[in-house]
């Protein structure tokens, strides 16, 4: 059956080298068929079906699938799809359309396919050069193999395994109705079919057992983080390193070797030895040899290996202590998951794939049962494989011991319960064949892992221990590759890293499908497979569950608890989105990025810089790489991930431009409260700074006068506060829409050279190194480029409407939320600050507004602060200037109007929303009592404290418990030592001003002798240490402001939507209200669900969650663990019985030491002294028995959350409560935004146009030509939001279960003065 591989054609090879430079149109739409014109449900012959269908039926017709809807051809290098489907010349059984819709429906429908587990990752030929997605497609498949084989010898030829059996059936029976290769060359299937021809269908599909394999592989990498070792670590594990030096070992070798950074020696000498001991085993102030000896009597320990150990040990903290570091080949990386993270993924995953398997299998018994041969004499099931059918046809999948019974009749519930209990045995399997290993995750790793880094979101843990991890071993890491330290610091690290860890979900090669509504049942639309079409995001945890629907009026339909109910204006503002086509910006990509072009005829590798239209890239893009000049912008040094996701991006960026000539679309969802967003964030208008500017509309607009006006405020936006030699004033806040573009007219030759040579102006565009927070840096390079080369169109046409652009122009509303907020109360002043209603004085800036109050009220406290702590007047005067500006008081204030109140936070977070950076912790300020306490505490008992939180984890508790010791037995005494721990316990850690914070950007960014003041330098300075206290400060200053600018509106609309929370029970449906309620007949509007639920942890319901010990499959397990008694221990599948074990093997051993020999007399579960035990009698790991304890150790229990099955013990009241009014104000902004596209797209449709539209919430864009129209449409369209609509109306719409029997609002509703006519004036500047 193989096949040897065949390699493309050189002519070919240009073909596709030559696909873009031949395909790409500037400023023109991809055309596509008129009969398939933009959407799917427009294709010719399509009814009701999808853009699958028409690409399966348009692959049939040209031969390249046959009628199975599979390659006819298996060697994809002899049928490339990129030469059949996208060159005409290449037919011979038809045409293609002129969009090259067949190869992007393909190439779509496959990425699809490879998602969910199906089909093959490799359906594109092979290029001369395996690009990076490429060799990770390879490490992936060669794991899965792995994976596979696993499985396949430990639970699927173990008969005593239920869930393997019937996997093995499973897996049968779909493969005599559709045969796959693994199941045909490996599992028997060609004693079934005998000769089969190698077709596309036998290679591209994977069965259950293949694709759960894939899952594994994918969640572990996806799950996955890394944590370098602690410079202890690695010495710990070179001092087990023997050495044929006189030292004996390799950490005593380094130590010895001599060095500047040291004077002195740093093996600890036979003098430091004694002296040492001699400190720690003393009685009455004296050494007490007695005492000593005891010691080493307890540890089962001879002296000369105690002396050995504390060598070992002072030379290790000589080491540390003068800050040596280990020799860069001796680092180590772990990469490790979080059980409790990877085992639900895994777990989902499974089930998913087990419930399509399922019933895939029961489709083929109940209508191909013939044909598959299920009664055949010589290929029919035995009555085993029949019993395992009749309990998968009635139960679903595996067992059903212990399940309770309202989940075992409901096949769905069995299915997901023992696909969770499959991860976890799997799990299992993997750590028994020595490729994961366990350990406690350190709290570095668990800020890391789940808290993003975010200091202020670390809570005491009060006792409980941190969570277990589950790391890749050195065994495991071979496997896979590239996986070690030196090529994680060198960024050559395997790209299975980067290609699966990163976002799944990403934009589209072709039209997304279209969301529909017929007859109130909606159908998702976006990707193009049902199982991944979405139109409501992140809803599917709340749909799993039914109840009674308590809004209907007999009160027996059940209902499933939905977040909301999308109605049609949604559909048609989602749909109108997707029609969007887009493109990579050559223009920046090109300047800030340079190209490695791989020759068609040699395969050599050569950069190429310029044009990639021109002639001259002569060659396939095989990677993307950021300029020189421009990568310190590019790549964060702090951020591992933040740089493999730019990577990923640029190579995506590569697959634009190579597979689809430059086009691209994006699938649109929205959340429950209506809001909009694409299912990929990334180069979308809801990605950074980064992504948004390498992104353009696909089709270009003529500018017109119109349109080079709206470019030019769009600049001058983008340029406030940029100071660049050669311009005579600066872009300032707060100018009139004519002041903007008079600016930009006279500094048009400074912006114009600046754009022709960005690199000589890096610094002042703020793009010579990375910045932090809400970054328009590489926006403004894009506006700039596009600036500069409409001039020089101009120049040569001389007429604007004559000059193309499809760059965006986007406006921002003015502080949105409290643009909505004041419409609803009508208060006068605040509409005005927000540029609701009209000002005589032009655009108004409620940020300045509150920095300039916040300055009258606080100044003089800031001032006396200030000099308290011995600042200058020159530098006070610099703080003023600095903290009372819109730019600290913007973040703030956005915080109070979307419902929080840490407007820390906001000054000191990162990127003004994120964690603060903290100290090191300080020390304490002691009593004279507690200083005599401290005074008696060993200084080795210190010196390891010191070292235990030092090592963030790395150590165990006894490192410095091992010198408190109880002077009468000498073993350690825990109260003492506890007592001791709690004295030397530091302060906490205080706050510091994170890069990309408000404080940071106006007193460290700068620079100067205020940085110098205020800056921490591990800990060196004068004035860091008030940090704290000066962003507390400046947190009270400005909440007042806040306060009296807005006239506390905000507190006014928590009173309000606080007395529905306070009187609904928030069982579902919560809190109703409709965006908006439509006339009778009219159709009806948008409903929220105000409604949450979380879960709770295994120790609630362990029952339900099976992963723990007794969840192992008794088929992977020695009798002696898994019989239901052994050796009178009648607790099964526990530490008990690993306890039992080892007292009946090792109980005996008069080598163990009176310690551990003690313990082992009581019998009670220590995993410390069980470690211990395992490592004296087995160093080496070489004993079967010991190795065996050891594995069955790592059958961890998992507290895995899950949902309750009890309504009232699932709803999180209050999410319910403090939620509501940011909810409610999001999901009026979501309105007005739909209401804008929904608007607009008519309006562009009746001008012969396709909408190209840039919606990020409360940002609206389009092509400059269009934007005076847009702004009419926006403004519009908010006038008939709230132009007749109160807070007073909202009120009566809000519904809750109990609102007929809630008391009234108390004191009732204040409704100022604003649009007192029925005509209300909007101001221009509404977005601006």
């Amino acid at each position: 059956m193989a096949t040897k591989k065949s390699m493309l054609s050189k002519e070919n090879l240009e073909y596709i080298a030559t696909y873009f430079q031949r395909n790409y149109f500037q400023g023109m739409r991809v055309k596509l068929d008129d009969d398939s014109q933009i959407s799917a449900q427009k294709i010719q012959g399509l009814g009701s079906g999808s853009l699958i269908d028409w690409k399966n039926r348009r692959l049939r017709e040209i031969k390249f699938y046959d009628s199975h809807n599979f390659r006819i051809e298996s060697d994809i290098e002899k049928a490339p799809p990129r030469i059949l489907l996208r060159e005409e010349s290449a037919q011979k059984n038809g045409s293609i359309t002129e969009g090259h819709l067949e190869f992007k429906a393909y190439i779509q429908d496959k990425h699809e396919q490879d998602t969910r587990g199906l089909g093959t990752s490799k359906f594109l030929s092979s290029e001369q050069r395996k690009t990076e997605e490429e060799s990770a497609i390879d490490t992936e498949d060669k794991l899965v193999t792995m994976i596979q084989s696993l499985l396949e010898r430990e639970l699927l030829s173990n008969d005593s395994i239920e869930e393997g059996r019937q996997i093995s059936l499973i897996r049968e029976i779909i493969g005599r109705k559709e045969p796959d290769l693994d199941w045909f060359t490996n599992r028997g299937g060609d004693k079934y079919h005998g000769t089969l021809t190698l077709s596309g269908g036998l290679l591209d599909r994977r069965n259950i057992v293949s694709r759960i394999s894939r899952h594994v592989v994918r969640t572990l990498i996806s799950c996955s983080k890394n944590s370098v070792a602690s410079d202890r670590e690695v010495y710990s594990w070179m001092a087990l390193e023997v050495s044929p030096s006189q030292e004996g070992n390799r950490m005593l070798d380094y130590a010895d070797t001599p060095r500047e950074e040291s004077r002195f020696g740093l093996v600890a000498s036979d003098e430091d030895i004694e002296d040492s001991i001699k400190s720690q085993f003393q009685s009455s102030g004296d050494f007490d040899a007695k005492l000593f000896r005891k010691h080493l009597e307890n540890r089962g320990q001879k002296e000369e290996e105690f002396r050995k150990n504390r060598k070992n040990e002072l030379t290790i903290r000589n080491l540390l202590e003068n800050e040596i570091k280990p020799p860069e080949e001796r680092m180590r990386i772990d990469i490790f998951v979080a059980g409790i993270k990877w085992l639900p993924l895994l777990g989902s995953m499974i089930a998913e794939t087990i419930i399509e398997s399922r019933d895939r299998m029961l489709e083929i018994c109940d209508s191909n049962f013939a044909e598959v041969k299920l009664d055949d004499s010589k290929f029919g099931l035995d009555d085993r494989q029949k019993k395992d059918l009749g309990r998968i046809r009635k139960f679903g999948f595996g067992g059903t011991k212990g399940i309770k019974k309202e989940v075992r009749d409901n096949p769905e519930k069995v299915i997901k319960h023992n696909a969770m209990k499959l991860a976890y045995n799997i799990k299992n399997i993997l750590i028994g064949e020595g490729l994961l290993r366990t350990r406690k995750m350190t709290s570095s790793e668990y800020k890391s892992y789940f808290l993003n880094d975010d200091e202020s979101l670390v809570k005491s843990r009060q006792g409980k221990k941190w969570p277990g991890v589950l790391v890749f071993t050195s065994e495991f890491k071979s496997l896979i590759g590239d996986s070690e330290y030196d090529s994680f610091s060198k960024k050559s690290e395997n790209p299975i890293f980067r290609w699966i860890k990163m976002p799944r979900n990403r934009w589209m090669y072709c039209p997304p499908k279209s969301h529909r509504i017929s007859n109130g049942s909606l159908t998702p639309g976006g990707l193009l497979h049902p199982s991944l079409s979405r139109t409501v995001a992140n809803v599917s945890d709340y749909e799993q569950f039914e109840v009674l629907d308590r809004m209907n009026s007999d009160g027996t339909v059940k209902s499933k608890t939905s977040r909301c109910e999308p109605n049609e204006e949604l559909v048609e503002a989602l749909n109108a989105l997707q029609e969007t086509q887009w493109e990579i910006n050559l223009d920046l990509l090109q300047v800030i990025c340079e190209f490695d072009l791989v020759a068609t005829d040699t395969g050599k590798l050569k950069k190429y810089r310029g044009d990639l239209r021109d002639k001259r890239k002569d060659g396939l893009i095989h990677k993307i790489s950021p300029r020189k000049e421009f990568a310190p912008a590019f790549y964060d040094d702090d951020s591992q991930e933040e740089n493999e996701l730019r990577d990923l991006v640029l190579d995506w960026i590569r697959m634009i431009i190579e597979h689809n000539a430059n086009v691209f679309w994006h699938s649109w969802v929205c959340d429950f409260r209506g809001r909009m967003l694409p299912r990929c964030s990334e180069l979308s208008p809801h990605d950074g700074d980064f992504g948004r500017s390498l992104i353009r509309f696909k089709e270009w607009k003529p500018v017109g006068d119109s349109g080079i006006r709206w470019l030019k405020i769009h600049l001058h936006n983008l340029m406030e506060g940029v100071e660049v030699e050669g311009l005579q004033s600066i872009a300032k806040k707060g100018r009139s829409f004519d002041e903007r573009v008079e600016w930009v007219d006279n500094s048009e030759e400074v912006l114009r050279e600046i754009a022709r040579d960005p690199t000589k102006h890096l610094a002042s565009l703020k793009l010579e190194r990375r910045r932090y927070g809400r970054r328009e840096d590489f926006q403004r390079l894009a506006a700039l480029i596009e600036f500069n080369r409409l001039n020089e169109e101009f120049s040569r046409f001389g007429d604007w409407s004559m000059v193309k652009s499809g760059l965006p122009i986007h406006l921002d509303a003015s502080c949105n939320g409290y643009q909505h907020v004041s419409s609803l109360l009508r208060i006068e002043e605040l509409a005005e600050l927000v540029n609701v209603s009209k000002s005589e004085s032009g655009p108004n800036d409620l940020y300045q507004k509150v920095a300039d109050v916040a300055k009258e009220l606080g100044e003089g406290d800031l001032r006396d602060f200030l000099e308290g702590i011995s600042l200058n007047e020159e530098l006070i005067e610099q703080v003023i200037d600095g903290v009372f500006d819109r730019s600290v008081a913007k973040k703030p204030t956005m915080v109070r109007v979307y419902g929080g109140d840490d407007v820390a936070k906001g000054l000191e977070g990162r990127r003004g929303r994120g964690r603060p950076d903290f100290s090191m912790p300080m020390a304490r300020n002691y009593s004279k009592r507690q200083i005599e306490n401290l005074a008696k505490i060993p200084s080795d008992f210190k010196k390891a404290y010191n070292e235990y939180l030092d090592s963030d984890g790395g150590l165990r508790k006894s490192h410095f418990m091992q010198y408190s010791l109880n002077e009468r037995t000498g073993a350690p005494s825990k109260k003492k030592g506890e007592r001791w721990e709690k004295l030397l316990r530091p302060e906490a850690e205080r706050r510091l001003w994170a890069p990309g914070s408000s404080m940071y950007d106006v007193i460290i960014e700068p620079g100067g002798d205020l940085a110098d003041f205020f800056e921490y330098k591990d800990g060196e300075g004068d004035g860091w240490i008030h940090q704290q206290e000066f962003t507390d400060l400046m947190k009270d200053i400005y909440r007042q402001a806040i306060s009296k600018v807005t006239g506390k509106a905000y507190d006014e609309l928590e009173r309000v939507m606080s007395h529905a929370a306070k009187n609904s029970d928030a069982l579902w449906p919560g809190i109703t209200w409709e965006v908006l309620p439509q006339a009778e007949g009219s159709g009806k509007g948008y409903l929220v669900n105000q409604y949450y639920i979380r879960r709770h942890g295994a120790n609630d319901s362990r029952s339900g969650i099976p992963c723990h010990r007794g969840s192992t499959y008794n088929g992977l397990l020695p009798s002696w663990y898994s019989d239901k008694e052994y050796n009178g221990n009648k607790n099964q599948k526990s530490t008990s019985r690993l306890m039992a074990r080892a007292v009946e093997l090792y109980s005996g051993d008069q080598e163990l030491g009176f310690e551990l020999r003690e313990w082992l007399s009581k019998g009670r579960w220590d995993a410390e002294k069980m470690s211990m035990l395992l490592d004296k009698v087995d160093p080496d790991s070489s004993n079967h028995e010991a190795i065996e304890i050891r594995n069955l150790m790592d059958h961890k229990d998992y507290s895995v959350q899950v949902y309750d099955d009890d309504e009232k013990k699932r709803i999180h009241r209050k999410k319910v409560s403090s939620s509501i009014s940011p909810n409610f104000i999001h999901s009026l902004d979501a309105y007005h935004m739909r209401s804008v596209i929904r608007k607009f797209a008519k309006i562009t449709a009746k001008g012969g146009s396709i909408l190209s539209f840039w919606a990020v919430h409360d940002a609206f864009g389009t092509h400059a030509c269009d934007i005076h129209e847009m702004r009419s449409v926006v403004i519009d369209a908010f006038r008939e939001l709230h132009g007749s609509r109160t807070l007073a109306f909202w009120i009566d719409e809000i519904q809750w279960v109990g609102k007929q029997d809630s008391p009234t609002l108390d004191p009732k509703l204040s409704i100022g003065r604003l649009w007192e006519d029925d005509d209300p004036e909007l101001s221009e500047y509404l977005i601006s």
